[in-house]
């Protein structure tokens, strides 16, 4: 089973196996205000745009990013394909990632 490992603002919160296919966004809400911090993520669907996490730029690109994904982060001023090329970690949606491989994810508090 892949390894999911959590940091917020750069401190390891969280490590968990999950089966492969898992939602990233089901596994968070599952730890929500235990390790994970409570976000305000609303929709779950993808179209809200509230469940921004950041990873790595090559398990980023090992994950499809589809076009919807792509047009709500650029509503929120991120673009995952440019971050990839210039910023050590690349926006995606929780919503829309499905674990497929160990993974570690950045979680910026607000």
């Amino acid at each position: 089973m892949p390894v999911l490992t959590f940091m917020v603002d750069q401190q390891l919160v969280l490590q968990t196996e999950v089966p492969q296919a898992t939602r990233l966004i089901d596994v968070i809400r599952h730890n929500a205000g235990v390790f994970v911090p409570a976000l305000p993520w609303r929709c779950g669907q993808g179209s809200c745009g509230a469940c921004v996490v950041f990873i790595a730029p090559d398990a980023s690109q090992a994950l499809p990013c589809p076009r919807l994904e792509q047009a709500v982060l650029a509503r929120r001023g991120l673009d995952p394909v440019a971050s990839s090329a210039t910023l050590p970690h690349v926006p995606r949606l929780a919503c829309h990632i499905q674990v497929a491989s160990d993974l570690t994810i950045y979680i910026h508090k607000e």
